[in-house]
């Protein structure tokens, strides 16, 4: 809901990922003070839903038969919630509602301020249509917590990644996947994929998001005559919810407020210190008597003998030691990547000219690639180069790093920012028998086959698809004028990614990513992925680093709650040591 915009961020990722279906499950997407609010709500008062999305909120209050009204920035939105639930809604910017001062009973903002581009204007505009003595339900995101560090770190590199067409595919592989699959497993099989993305989007690539305090809002309601009757702080919720009531606010109540905002910060302040005591003291009233029973219990093994878990130990110092490994390769890869691609874009630079077209460009390769590169004539007088481009250009030392020519074409392609992908030329026991290379040139993918150095057209010149060359006709008149070209080489079988080469699990994993990704196979970073060692080795170390942190959280989870066991957290050691650092220091 940001002002300045005709199409937005949710019109092409609307907030839709629960089943419109079923009470039950429209109530466990709820926070229970929003329930509360709404089970004791009147049918004769008007409720304004503001930033109402695809109706979440709103089918719930139309099952009760209450009087609500829908507002959202997102066109798309609005007519998701309209179609559903019949109840009426308009687009409207949550920083100018067209809707007169004081004439809601009700206004609900569920997670809906913190995406503009002043919450405190939202938050003042959602109050002038509120009624003295009416009722606003706020949920914002809390600045603590887990998420606000998963939208900087992941987030930020997962919306940088989506920013690049290359890049894409990871996003989906490395990112969204387990996404989904966390989410479907949590959700025991309820979750769709579609659902999971629209979740996934609003959460880590939404492009505004403010994180506001308990304080903040608590003096903002001072500052605007409102006062807050009930806060939730939504354990295990990305969430806080604020009821506040809109009226006169005494001075007694201005100033209660203002010490309450005071302790909570003194508060905060010393969590930030890490003061253990009170952090202890704190969670011992919190449990009840049996609850401090089951600690005491428990925490006696915690002062077990060392010797009594030597198998634990030393697997834990086994997956650390790989993780130190893993993250090695990793580095290592990414070095070896790094460099793979300057070298193969001075390559390209040295060979394709930077402004020709995208058939120039391949030609251009092609007839480097047939003969070599060539010297520039001199006079008898002038000083030559010591650098001889047939030794720094040198066809053979390309072929040590790309392997095939099919191989050394994609990759300098990639290079200069083209879309390129391989096709394998399969008989009819679906094994290779040819490699070629597609590319993407004014929307059509053309075939180009680096072997025989040629790009495979017709008659009339014009560059042919694998579709255009699986007729047969079409096969004959374009390879018959290539010399030495094996007429089996045909393109009735066709495919991009062989998964059963893989054994047992080939077949099934390709069925797999076909469900989750469709078409994953005919993405060009699937083909540099397999054609280039360096890039594969980056995923594959990446993939290997990720499940090596999943390992060792659940080796760690298992020592603590199960063994009583508590390793020794680098984290809290070092968080101890600047402590004792800076008080030494004053």
């Amino acid at each position: 809901m940001q002002s300045g915009e005709r199409t937005t961020f949710y019109d092409e990722h609307p907030f839709d990922w629960a089943s419109p279906e079923g009470e039950t499950k429209i109530r466990s997407v709820l926070s229970s003070p929003l329930v509360d609010l709404i089970d004791v709500l009147d049918s004769n008062l008007l409720i304004f839903d503001v930033g109402c999305g695809p109706g979440r909120v709103l089918k719930f209050l139309t099952e009760r038969g209450l009087r609500c009204i829908g507002i959202d920035r997102s066109r798309v939105s609005v007519e998701l919630a309209t179609s559903r639930y019949g109840s009426p809604a308009f687009v409207a910017d949550n920083l100018r509602l067209p809707v007169s001062d004081a004439i809601a009973d009700v206004v609900i903002s569920d997670g809906v301020i913190h995406h503009t581009d002043d919450p405190h204007a939202a938050f003042v505009e959602n109050l002038r249509i509120l009624k003295p003595g009416g009722r606003m339900y706020l949920g914002v995101y809390k600045p603590f917590g887990r998420y606000p560090l998963l939208y900087r770190f992941p987030g930020a590199v997962i919306r940088r990644g989506l920013q690049r067409r290359w890049s894409r595919p990871c996003v989906t592989i490395f990112a969204q996947a387990p996404y989904f699959a966390v989410h479907f497993i949590r959700s025991r099989g309820k979750r769709t994929w579609a659902g999971a993305i629209n979740l996934f989007y609003d959460y880590f690539v939404t492009p505004k998001v403010v994180f506001l305090g308990r304080e903040v809002v608590e003096e903002w309601c001072v500052r605007h005559q409102a006062r807050v009757v009930r806060y939730d702080e939504n354990q295990r919720q990305n969430v806080h919810s604020f009821l506040i009531e809109k009226g006169l606010c005494t001075s007694s109540h201005r100033d209660a407020v203002r010490n309450a905002v005071g302790e909570m910060m003194l508060e905060k302040r010393k969590r930030r210190m890490g003061a253990d005591d009170i952090v202890r003291s704190n969670r011992t009233a919190e449990f009840s008597r049996r609850e401090q029973d089951f600690f005491q219990k428990n925490s006696k093994t915690v002062n077990a003998r060392p010797g009594n878990y030597w198998a634990f130990r030393l697997l834990w110092l086994a997956v650390n030691g790989l993780l130190v490994l893993s993250i090695l390769l990793a580095v290592y890869a990414t070095v070896w990547e790094f460099s793979t691609r300057r070298y193969l874009r001075g390559f390209s630079d040295a060979i394709v000219p930077i402004t020709a077209p995208s058939e120039e460009k391949i030609e251009a390769i092609l007839n480097w690639m047939a003969h070599g590169p060539a010297r520039n004539p001199s006079s008898p007088g002038e000083v030559t180069s010591n650098r001889d481009p047939t030794d720094t250009l040198n066809y053979k030392a390309l072929l040590e790093v790309c392997g095939t020519a099919t191989n050394a074409f994609i990759n300098l392609l990639d290079a200069e920012n083209m879309e390129v992908r391989r096709v394998l030329l399969l008989d009819s026991h679906q094994l290779t028998k040819h490699v070629v290379a597609e590319v993407l040139v004014d929307g059509r993918w053309i075939i180009v086959d680096p072997a025989f150095r040629v790009v495979q057209r017709s008659a009339d010149g014009k560059a042919l698809t694998s579709k255009e060359l699986s007729d047969p006709v079409t096969f004959v008149e374009a390879t018959q004028r290539i010399p030495h070209y094996d007429p089996t080489y045909t393109f009735d079988h066709v495919a991009h990614i062989r998964m059963a080469r893989l054994p047992f699990l080939g077949m099934p994993l390709e069925r797999i990513l076909e469900r989750i990704v469709p078409s994953w196979d005919e993405s060009p970073i699937m083909s540099l992925l397999v054609e280039r060692e360096s890039l594969a080795a980056v995923v594959s170390a990446i993939l290997l680093v990720t499940l090596l942190i999943l390992l060792r959280t659940a080796v760690r989870w298992y020592g603590e709650r199960r063994l009583g066991i508590h390793p020794l957290r680098i984290r809290g050691q070092l968080h101890r040591v600047w402590t004792v650092l800076l008080d030494a220091a004053h």
